[in-house]
């Protein structure tokens, strides 16, 4: 036996994944072709959706300990709280329109001050939430904080944060803190911080003189600093945001808010609470100022109606139907507000529940609409696949040239995975990739090599000898299932093996076998299982690029046909699809199929001969020197 050597030494690195196939039979003429399908991934699922935390949980998940402290931050929208929580608690604020920012307006962020002491921030939305209206923004405040002192949580203070850019107290800002000195009352007032923030974004001159108006006038902070309220900047760093917290917690004494006391204390229905009947007044403002407004368009529908300007008149519909939708909004709020603390809570399980199904719907939507999209763009890509594969057949054609005839009784073994390759026959190993392969001495004589993916730099293989099986150390990594096999079903008797992609493999001992590939492939594949008596063969397996692979089987004896194959390329290899179409009877002995691609392909048949047996081989691949090397270990005598 010659054995040639067409590279370097066998330690080269080979292709990331490999293909092999051989067999020691022959056979007579068959053809099966069974649809199979594509692959056995699972449907895209949808990400999974944390629940939103129980209402009872003010800790965030984490179990309450004798030093824990509650500080609220409260603020207008765009002041700072979330950067201001996020630099204490290391971590980022849910900002945005996920199910937990929907469903959980208030939050809470652990900040660990000390190894035995958590300071818990409460993040509170502002009354100028573009998605809540201002009745739901104080009831979830309203709920929280009447929650939290039922279960006797107290807070060590409340930090409430200003936008020192903002010119004038006026609009949100006037009005987020009229509601929050409702909302605290006047013995809370001793442990409230007024932050003012953005200091980088104004000159120090300008910044100072806002900030002496702010203090020094009665109905923006003046009443709050004169009953005890404390007046820091804050510097937008780190430092800066803890030296806030640690000023609250130095505190002995806790606080309860107006709040609290009159929805738990007092039992009183929100809109008899302070903050409720500052927002109802504010509430009624706004109604009359629409239906004010109302009115106004109604007269001037009169008048158009009068002149039959219908242009006029239906724009005036328009913004009538648009008044009388805000007046109605106006109205729910104001009835929204005459519940007690039980009521609320109720009212908020419910809003609660029927946001998360909103957010379950649009993300089951969504993900459909992922799929169907990711549909459409597989349907367009095999197309165009297609397209470039049959542009491409007729230069398959011109590189598949006729191979001559070899005769006798031989056994054939084929690999093939990127530039790598391996052809071994009882007379000549031709390959630039493999283990290390010595000339047959004595009884050590190799039949076959599976060349696999490769774990780093090292290569995946697995070698047949006469008297045993040799395998890289690595092939446990890469192929961990087969590895268990190989240990279960031992070595000695192995008859054939192929490693496919993504761990996939096929292997068959004299009397077992096993594999790891998709399950209707593996049905088709117990077809021909060696522990039946009387039953099919499988001679050789190629498992390719995208899913493809090909079956060669034989019958048992007596049964005509006596061979057949089975294939499923999934519209890949297309010039070993004309191949296989038209020759139906083909008795396939050894075939692989390149992982890497698309179209490079060695099948060996036997053909009938007048005497002895008679084979013929075809061999594509876009590597020219792959080709001529195959063709010298074929052509050799």
């Amino acid at each position: 036996m010659a054995l040639v050597h067409a590279g370097p030494a066998h330690t080269r690195k080979i292709p990331t994944r490999g293909i092999t196939a051989m067999s020691d039979d022959g056979c007579e003429e068959f053809y099966d072709a069974p649809t199979m399908p594509e692959n056995d991934q699972s449907e895209n699922e949808a990400p999974a959706v944390r629940e939103p935390p129980e209402p009872e949980d003010f800790r965030g998940g984490r179990a309450p300990r004798p030093n824990d402290a509650f500080i609220a931050v409260m603020g207008v929208t765009g002041s700072g709280k979330s950067s201001f929580i996020s630099l204490c608690s290391g971590k980022a604020v849910r900002i945005g329109h996920t199910l937990e920012a929907c469903t959980a307006i208030v939050d809470v962020y652990a900040y660990d001050m000390s190894p035995d002491q958590t300071v818990y921030l409460i993040d509170t939305p502002g009354f100028d939430d573009t998605n809540k209206s201002d009745t739901e923004v104080l009831s979830e405040i309203a709920v929280w904080l009447g929650s939290s002192y039922k279960s006797k949580i107290l807070l060590s203070g409340i930090i409430y944060l200003h936008r020192i850019t903002d010119v004038r107290m006026q609009g949100s800002a006037k009005k987020n803190l009229l509601m929050f000195k409702q909302l605290c009352g006047q013995d809370a007032l001793k442990q409230v911080i007024l932050v003012t923030t953005m200091w980088d974004k104004v000159s120090q001159e300008e910044g100072t003189r806002r900030e002496e108006e702010l203090i020094h006038t009665s109905e923006f902070w003046g009443w709050m600093v004169s009953k005890g309220s404390s007046v820091r900047r804050h510097g937008h760093n780190e430092s800066s945001a803890k030296e806030l917290v640690h000023q609250l917690i130095g505190h002995s004494n806790c606080i309860t808010t107006d709040l609290q006391k009159q929805l738990i204390d007092e039992n009183l229905t929100l809109d008899q609470t302070s903050a409720g009947r500052e927002l109802k007044s504010e509430l009624l403002k706004e109604q009359e100022k629409w239906a004010k407004r109302l009115h106004e368009v109604e007269e001037q529908m009169r008048e158009a109606i009068k002149q039959r300007d219908q242009e006029a008149e239906e724009a005036l519909k328009e913004v009538r139907d648009e008044y009388t939708v805000k007046i109605q909004q106006v109205e729910q709020d104001t009835v929204a507000l005459r519940f007690n603390m039980e009521s609320l809570i109720s009212q908020r399980d419910a809003r609660l529940s029927k946001l998360q199904q909103k957010m379950y719907d649009e993300q089951n939507a969504h993900t459909a609409q992922i799929k169907e999209m990711n549909e459409k763009v597989d349907i367009l890509a095999n197309r165009l696949s297609a397209e470039y594969m049959h542009s491409e057949l007729e230069h398959h054609h011109k590189k598949l040239k006729p191979w001559p005839c070899r005769k006798g009784k031989l056994a054939f073994s084929i690999s093939m995975a990127g530039v790598y390759y391996t052809c071994i026959s009882p007379v000549i190993t031709r390959c630039n990739e493999g283990p290390g392969q010595t000339p047959a001495s004595g009884s050590k004589q190799l039949r076959s090599v599976f060349l696999g993916k490769k774990c780093g730099e090292t290569p995946t293989w697995l070698a047949r000898y006469s008297d045993g099986v040799e395998m890289s150390e690595n092939l446990k990594v890469e192929y961990p299932q087969l590895e268990e096999a190989l240990a279960t079903n031992g070595v000695d008797h192995l008859k054939t093996c192929t490693l496919g992609p993504n761990q996939t493999y096929y292997a068959r001992w004299k009397s077992s076998w096993s594999s790891n590939v998709p399950d209707n492939l593996k049905n088709t594949l117990k077809i021909y299982d060696p522990k039946k008596r009387d039953g099919a063969r499988i001679v050789t397996v190629g498992l390719g690029y995208g899913g493809a692979y090909v079956i060669a089987y034989r019958n048992s004896r007596g049964v005509k046909p006596s061979h057949g194959f089975t294939y499923g390329l999934k519209g890949h290899y297309l010039a070993l699809r004309e191949i296989l179409s038209k020759k139906k009877n083909l008795k396939i002995v050894a075939i692989t199929l390149n992982p890497e691609n698309a179209a490079d392909f060695i099948i060996i048949w036997e053909e009938k001969a007048s005497k002895g047996k008679s084979y013929r081989m075809q061999c594509y691949s876009q590597y020219e020197t792959v080709i001529k090397e195959v063709e010298t270990w074929w052509n050799w005598r």
